[in-house]
């Protein structure tokens, strides 16, 4: 069996990395692909993010005019020499960022063969964007979810601190009950003393609804970034239990995850013969799913992708490299 990260898998980072301080360096965006697959709406790389204050910093930022109690020693004397102008100097001070990946251990997230599976996926796409946030110097932290939060890798700076980060990765697998993060969040956001952004990598079954658990984050000042990611065949499903009662019960995602992990406690199949309506009805109710999303990230302005599994994770990570 392959193992989640081997060396193919760190070559790409190294690739990553690269890419990440060109586009550092020049701005705009590197990568533009017309892949169907994927879907990214607002993103910004969290990497390139500094969060800006000012203050007796050493980097200079920029000018402002000059009022009546300004600090002299940041007048700008040479610019008052050529223009007969006020103005002050203002610099920068860097404020450290925070970076959690919120990473979906639910048993639906087991669906999917080998590198398609929606675990390693995910579980890649954390730990690339985690190894750029590390080499950028950014705190991450990786919070494994379900129904609760999971044990927590917690806010760790430092390139050399990776290996341990994949360690971690590869000992958490998807076996938690259904999704609730709701739950989760609020016990995040009750142990968490520094806000930063989140990455919340899922794919949103969730039987409560999600929408609540972003709006606390947004309300606490977390910056959310939602990354759904399904399968192909999740997309487009020939037969299987979870299609069958999702149509049974008006087409809520959310009872996918449920009843399959119910059906499987049961050690209960339910075949299927899929028809050209239902298979028509299914595809619809899916679609429309990942609309929602969509269109709830657009009306509150949250960064947010959509990908299949299919769509090598790099790819998504380059797709998102926009200013």
């Amino acid at each position: 069996m392959r193992r989640m990260f081997d060396q193919e898998f760190l070559k790409e980072l190294e690739y990553l990395s690269f890419v990440s301080r060109k586009v550092k360096r020049n701005g705009g965006r590197v990568i533009s692909m017309a892949n169907h697959n994927i879907r990214c709406d607002g993103n910004e790389l969290y990497l390139r993010r500094q969060l800006r204050r000012f203050g007796n910093g050493t980097r200079f930022a920029d000018h402002r005019v000059y009022v009546s109690g300004d600090d002299l020693r940041h007048f700008d004397w040479n610019l008052y020499s050529r223009l007969g102008e006020y103005f002050t100097k203002r610099y920068e001070v860097d404020e450290d960022v925070y970076v959690y990946f919120f990473l979906d251990c639910s048993k639906s997230m087991q669906a999917g063969d080998g590198n398609l599976n929606k675990f390693v996926y995910a579980s890649r796409f954390v730990a690339a964007l985690a190894y750029l946030g590390l080499s950028d110097s950014k705190y991450v932290s990786v919070i494994p979810f379900a129904n609760q939060l999971g044990k927590i890798f917690p806010p760790t700076r430092g390139k050399w601190n990776f290996f341990n980060l994949i360690r971690f990765l590869e000992q958490s697998k998807p076996i938690l009950p259904a999704t609730n993060l709701q739950t989760a969040v609020c016990d995040f956001i009750n142990k968490t003393k520094r806000t930063g952004i989140v990455f919340i990598v899922s794919d949103f079954f969730e039987p409560v609804g999600y929408q609540a658990a972003i709006d606390q984050l947004r309300y606490c000042r977390f910056e959310p970034i939602m990354i759904q990611v399904h399968t192909d065949f999740e997309a487009d499903p020939m037969s299987d239990s979870a299609t069958a009662q999702l149509l049974n019960n008006n087409c809520t995602i959310a009872n996918i995850e449920n009843e399959s992990a119910k059906n499987n406690s049961n050690s209960e199949e339910l075949n299927l013969i899929m028809t050209e309506s239902i298979l028509k009805k299914y595809k619809k109710c899916f679609g429309d799913f990942l609309e929602t999303i969509r269109n709830y990230c657009n009306k509150n302005n949250i960064s947010c992708s959509i990908s299949r599994t299919s769509v090598p994770y790099n790819e998504l990570i380059l797709e998102m490299m926009t200013f």
